[in-house]
């Protein structure tokens, strides 16, 4: 049975004159359904629902159907009421309650049809019922951590979780939910798995604050719309802190090996700390160790010759770059928030591009207003319902729209998929032209030469101003070269084309390189290791977590996991852990000591996710670069299903698709 979450404040808390202050630049529908919340008069959405407007918030990235901003709810009626007496009627609705005591808050959760139109309200846009419960979930209104009882015989078992990140941070929080006893083996000196080691300049998280983090765990205190990584870095050691986990990581430890014993069902995992080497032993494990944690060196020649400041973003260390020739190279994520944070720092800059991305526009505000904050922390539901907003807008609604192939339209459209992938592709466009002119030379060379979505689109840092990548491209003193490096010298850079470049600092805005348990020596079941079963780059797993012949042995963000047209990074890892616990649970219930997925199942799986990857965006044209393809050119990264499907896949096991294998499990601890 799901519980309903903390809203954080005691109603009586509230007083109505800040109310009154704060609510006089609040979202009207959030307004109209926190008033529903605090009266429990449904009659209210007769009056207003026609009348309210959804705000166009942080979630806004690509362009949907209609067109981004602010979302009428309904269509007003020729004498309908004006926004500012509706504003003033709300106002006074809410102000009236929260003075009441004792105050009963209206909370139909287990009405769908009322929720949903609650949420249609609160989001601007009709949401399908079918996502009910997922909204319910994710929006952070029922905390689905703990459902039943703890399971069977939890004292007997020991999991050991490899990464304090984010999926391992949630893993640790189930664990503790169903009784489990757990150690974490983090390599690094504190948690937060790449916000813990990604502290370049700019550094930051391009999804909405609000819809990224745990939907157990909401902040109403973000102080930025897509919060940089110091930020977000806070936010994980808080959680942590408050759950706490601290006690039970084991920072400065790296696994390099694990081995399955089948004599008593363990897993035996050979760790490295400062204090030496030794083997730890677990019923149970489950890899967070992330796939993006590698650093991806370019292979050009002379690199190693350069005799002057060179790092890598991915492993950032404290860098003066005022006043020097500083050469950036890459284009991608951590490029446009590194040039368009030093860019008014150093005496010049070269950015290196291989191939450009496409950009969208920073359409919202980076710092969020005192009043919403207030409204965050202190109205009931508030911000349940502005992550629901941004969770929708964020979902399937159109983004997955914008994934799928129309073979119909590709027919007569070379640069895109369907009418909702060209929308965002012209607004991209648009945006460079905004900036540049059109058809100027940075214009040109800005422009990416393949369709939209088969490259991650990025969204600027900034406005066109300081603080913006497109506008750190247009100072006298920065220079985006787009042609390839030939080599490097002591203190040059020298292009395929021969120009030579004197640099005092090489920043490498490379990427990382995509990999699953690379680092770690996996012996499953008579004595088969994980790097046999996957070949080089080809890696498998049923349902993204599991692969036969390893049992026990979980993946948080295994391959073909991530949400390719939207989500988040927070919703994969509550997804897949949950499915995992869920595994857990069945496997003790039975009585059992291990779990393990059949080849069958396996292979019906694989089957039926290369089948529907066939009309997905990713597969359709191999003109852009990206790290989500193997050698074979197969999509390793991303699953083709909808959100809510794979949701829906991950609530339980199928008993059918599991091998238990009985006997008691044995205590141990790491």
């Amino acid at each position: 049975m799901c519980t309903s979450v903390d809203r954080g404040v005691a109603p009586s808390d509230i007083g109505p004159d800040d109310l009154r202050k704060h609510l006089s630049v609040a979202d009207t529908a959030r307004m109209l359904v926190c008033a529903v919340h605090l009266t429990g008069d449904l009659t209210l959405l007769d009056r207003y629902e026609a009348h309210v407007t959804a705000s166009g918030g942080a979630g806004q990235f690509f362009v949907v159907e209609g067109g981004a901003g602010d979302h009428p709810v309904g269509d007003p009626e020729p004498d309908g009421l004006a926004e500012n007496q509706v504003r003033a009627e709300l106002t006074d609705i809410l102000c009236e309650a929260v003075a009441q005591t004792p105050l009963n808050l209206y909370t139909p959760f287990d009405d769908k049809t009322t929720f949903i139109r609650l949420g249609s309200v609160a989001s601007g846009a009709k949401i399908d019922s079918a996502y009910s419960q997922f909204l319910l979930e994710q929006a952070g209104f029922l905390n689905d951590l703990v459902q039943d009882e703890p399971a069977k015989a939890t004292s007997d078992v020991h999991i050991a979780i490899i990464g304090a990140g984010m999926g391992g941070l949630d893993a640790a929080v189930r664990a503790t939910a169903l009784g489990l006893d757990y150690t974490i083996l983090e390599k690094a000196a504190g948690v937060g798995g790449v916000w813990q080691t990604h502290r370049y300049p700019g550094s930051g998280v391009d999804t909405p604050s609000v819809a990224y983090s745990m939907s157990y765990e909401l902040n109403p205190d973000w102080g930025r719309e897509f919060p940089l990584s110091d930020e977000y870095r806070s936010y994980l050691e808080d959680f942590a802190a408050k759950h706490n986990i601290l006690e039970h990581v084991r920072f400065g430890t790296t696994v390099s090996a694990m081995v399955w014993n089948p004599d008593d069902a363990t897993w035996e995992l050979t760790v490295s700390s400062p204090g030496g080497d030794r083997v730890v032993r677990a019923n149970v494990v489950i890899s967070s160790a992330g796939t993006l944690n590698e650093a991806s060196i370019p292979n050009i020649e002379g690199l190693d010759s350069f005799q002057g400041d060179m790092v890598h973003t991915t492993h950032w260390r404290p860098l003066d770059v005022a006043g020097k020739r500083v050469a950036v190279i890459g284009t991608g994520a951590a490029s446009i928030q590194t040039v368009a944070s030093i860019a008014s720092e150093v005496g010049s800059l070269t950015v290196f591009q291989r191939q450009p991305h496409y950009l969208m526009p920073n359409k919202a505000s980076d710092i969020v207003p005192d009043s919403e904050i207030w409204l965050r922390q202190n109205l009931p539901f508030y911000l349940q319902w502005t992550r629901l907003k941004s969770v929708w807008e964020l979902s399937d609604a159109d983004l997955y729209e914008m994934s799928y192939v129309d073979r119909e339209w590709m027919k007569t459209h070379d640069m895109s998929f369907s009418a909702a992938n060209e929308r965002s592709r012209q607004a991209s466009l648009d945006y460079i032209n905004e900036c540049f002119g059109e058809r100027s030379e940075l214009a040109r060379k800005v422009t990416p030469d393949y369709p939209f979505m088969t490259k991650r689109p990025l969204r600027d840092p900034g406005t066109f101003g300081p603080g913006g990548f497109y506008y750190a491209l247009t100072l006298p003193h920065v220079e985006l070269v787009a042609e390839g490096i030939d080599s490097i010298g002591p203190n040059f850079i020298r292009t395929t084309s021969g120009e030579k470049i004197e640099i005092d600092t090489i920043i490498l805005c490379t990427g990382m390189v995509l990999h699953w348990m690379k680092h770690i020596d996996v012996v499953g079941v008579d004595g088969v290791k994980l790097v046999d079963v996957w070949g080089e780059d080809d890696p498998r797993a049923y349902l993204g977590g599991t692969v036969p012949g390893f049992p026990n042995f979980f993946m948080n963000n295994g391959p073909n996991t991530a949400g390719g047209h939207g989500g988040t990074h927070t919703l994969q890892a509550e997804t897949v852990n949950h499915y995992s616990f869920e595994c857990i649970r069945f496997m003790l219930e039975k009585g059992a000591r291990s779990i393990e997925v059949t080849q069958e199942a396996f292979d019906d799986y694989q089957a039926r996710l290369d089948e529907a990857m066939k009309d997905k965006v990713w597969v359709a044209d191999d003109r852009a670069h990206n790290f989500w393809r193997n050698s074979k050119g197969r999509v390793i990264l991303q699953q083709p299903w909808r959100l809510l499907d794979m949701w829906r896949m991950c609530r339980r096991p199928k008993p059918a698709d599991f091998v238990l294998a009985p006997g008691p499990v044995l205590v141990e601890s790491a």
